[in-house]
């Protein structure tokens, strides 16, 4: 399904039928990758959830505008809300693979109040230092309200 925000088109997937009543999972996929990607993933995840992926930015059925701007976490933050409140989701489980994990990430940070877990493989958020890594986690743990948050340096 398009959506159109502002000049851009942003597409996502119903990778399960929809139910009101069930929690859900957006899943983000990786660098080159789209919502295609996780089609055979979702047919081993229990049926009371709902899945939905989304092309980010740049990918799959999505624009490719040629405005960096477009492409920056924040923006990206600003194209998942776009979905999120189309489909009226107060709250939801983020799955993200690699570059997806990141955005993951970042919206987890972004909007604690919506995001009720995260699912993360192969994901980094690019820390130059183990400084850097540290002042993350604090950060993440302190808007996720979490107990203990492991971050690593690549």
């Amino acid at each position: 399904m398009i959506i159109q925000y502002e000049n851009i088109k942003l597409n996502f997937e119903h990778l399960s039928e929809f139910e009101s009543s069930n929690k859900t999972i957006l899943f983000l996929h990786g660098f080159t990758g789209s919502a295609n990607d996780w089609k055979d993933v979702v047919q081993k995840i229990n049926p009371r959830f709902n899945k939905i992926a989304i092309d980010l930015i740049g990918h799959g059925k999505s624009s490719s505008p040629s405005s960096v701007n477009y492409y920056a976490a924040d923006s990206i933050v600003i194209h998942i809300e776009q979905v999120i409140n189309q489909l009226r989701l107060k709250e939801l489980i983020l799955c993200g693979y690699s570059m997806g994990g990141r955005v993951a990430l970042n919206f987890a940070v972004a909007k604690p109040n919506i995001v009720k877990g995260l699912i993360l493989e192969s994901a980094s958020a690019g820390f130059k230092n183990e400084k850097e890594a540290t002042a993350y986690a604090a950060k993440i743990k302190k808007s996720l309200n979490l107990n203990t948050v492991f971050v690593r340096k690549n």
